[in-house]
């Protein structure tokens, strides 16, 4: 509880030699808070709405890519929730 934990996302591509736009995201999990800049990778962002970061993975891109972002863990964790 209260712990900053890293989420690291790998993006390859096993097609072809050349790629199209790619969309990627990921959903802060329940019982943490996302930590405030800490995404990277291309076109990072932070969906406040829908409690999720945002990756805009230009056509052409080298691959692989890596993407990251950080929560906190709640502190305490709610009751039933184990460590």
């Amino acid at each position: 509880p209260g712990e900053v934990l890293t989420y690291t996302v790998a993006v390859s591509n096993t097609g072809g030699p050349t790629t199209t736009a790619i969309a990627v995201t990921d959903v802060v999990p329940a019982n943490t808070t996302y930590v405030a800049g800490s995404a990277t990778g291309p076109g990072a962002t932070f969906n406040a709405g829908l409690n999720r970061v945002e990756w805009s993975i230009p056509a052409g891109a080298q691959f692989p890519v890596d993407l990251a972002f950080q929560v906190s863990a709640a502190d305490p964790l709610p009751v039933g929730v184990a460590t």
